[in-house]
């Protein structure tokens, strides 16, 4: 009886520190996805003031408008000639005056670019061929704005106050990305997350065909002893740690691609592509194996039994039967692929644009975040945007998880029926 009680309390106590074991691992992986929110929420809720180390928006101090701040869309349809009148912006019902310098400076065309992110200036426009024609000109004219380094500024004057929130169709499909010191600083991860979906797309056509071809013949063709050492090699290439694979792709693959293509710089999209794949293809191969071989071996007999060869069993009854496996073996290796940070920071080429072709260099999701967060401040826009694409990317392995996890159990019902 004794020892009856004695196995029940162990049992008890096992299944109890079993279940600690699962709370705390739920409770610490919820703890990480609230603190990745938590810091990705204040990029599109905390209102931000340009910190522009070049030009600032100036208007003549009797124009009260400067009191109201004006945020980055208004002050582009100011001087891009949509809005004309004061008026819209809380002011008086005045006509807008834009002053322009007549020639343009590398600064005037950066801030035109990236704060502005327009070339047209509105037609109601004055020239000034100096920092002191312009100074005059907003003086002297109550309803007009300008633009002046911050240290220019004059008495008559006051800059104009820039805040706002960086809205999230803005934050993800807007096309500048251009993060301090950079003057002044965008927020708009369109090209980092195009470069991580492209490059995780090139690396599919090249892993999915080697891995499920490998598991293919690891498990259907190969002799068991030539799958005894294969599987096992395999296997430990997925160990291998990405920095290895990163500098691999920098000292070999990169000269091989300049050499042969005739390309200026071989740390590019192809480099990155070629390398995930290869990372991929381990995940990928290893459990499609497992799936292949999961399947019943009445099948292949009766396969068999009515005519059919090993090549019309294995591509007609088993990689069907097996395809739930298979799915989610492909999906689980192209997420590893999309969050993949050393490799990516190493042979991309760490360009933050929209590339225009194969050998282009790019900037995924991953190397943005381990590229800048060191540099960034904690609390500022650019530390909780870097947070916001953490969020991005979680949000996208996420749904590719619940892909393959809808897929299996399709395919799994689908087997059920079939059977």
């Amino acid at each position: 009886m004794k020892k009856l009680i004695s196995r029940k309390l162990k049992e008890n106590l096992i299944k109890n520190l079993f279940l600690a074991l699962s709370i705390t691992t739920i409770l610490t992986l919820a703890a990480i996805a609230f603190f990745l929110f938590k810091e990705a929420v204040p990029t599109f809720t905390k209102p931000y003031t340009s910190s522009i180390k070049a030009f600032v928006p100036v208007v003549n101090r009797s124009n009260q408008i400067w009191k109201n701040p004006i945020n980055k869309s208004n002050l582009r349809d100011v001087f891009s000639g949509k809005i004309t009148n004061w008026k819209e912006l809380g002011g008086e019902d005045e006509s807008i005056i834009v002053i322009s310098y007549s020639e343009t400076t590398p600064e005037w065309e950066r801030w035109m670019k990236g704060l502005l992110d327009h070339d047209h200036l509105s037609p109601n426009i004055i020239k000034v061929n100096s920092d002191k024609e312009m100074q005059d000109a907003l003086k002297e004219n109550s309803n007009a704005i300008g633009y002046l380094y911050r240290e220019n500024i004059v008495r008559g004057l006051r800059e104009f106050q820039l805040m706002g929130h960086i809205g999230v169709f803005d934050f993800l499909f807007g096309k500048s990305w251009y993060p301090p010191p950079n003057d002044p600083p965008s927020f708009q991860i369109f090209p980092i997350l195009l470069a991580s979906i492209i490059v995780t797309l090139f690396s599919a056509i090249i892993a999915v065909p080697l891995g499920v071809g490998c598991a293919i013949y690891m498990s259907e063709i190969a002799h068991y002893k030539t799958n005894e050492i294969l599987k096992p090699v395999i296997e430990l290439f997925a160990a291998l740690p990405s920095v290895i694979i990163g500098f691999f792709g920098m000292v070999i693959v990169a000269p091989f691609l300049q050499k042969q293509f005739g390309i200026a710089n071989g740390l590019n999209l192809t480099n990155a592509s070629v390398l995930l794949a290869f990372m991929a293809v381990p995940t990928i191969a290893s459990v499609s194996e497992d799936a292949l071989r999961a399947v019943p071996q009445s099948l292949k007999e009766a396969s068999y039994a009515l005519g059919a060869t090993k090549w019309e069993t294995t591509r007609r009854v088993v990689v069907p039967a097996a395809f739930s496996g298979i799915s989610s073996a492909i999906i689980l290796g192209l997420s590893r692929s999309m969050g993949e940070t050393m490799v990516v920071l190493m042979v991309a080429g760490g360009a933050a644009m929209i590339p225009k072709g194969l050998f282009d260099p790019v900037r995924p999701m991953t190397s943005a975040i381990a590229a800048e967060m060191g540099e960034a401040p904690r609390g500022g826009m650019h530390y909780h945007s870097l947070f916001a694409i953490g969020a991005t990317l979680f949000i996208l392995t996420f749904c590719f998880n619940l892909l393959a996890d809808f897929i299996s159990k399709r395919y799994k019902e689908a087997g059920s029926r079939a059977a």
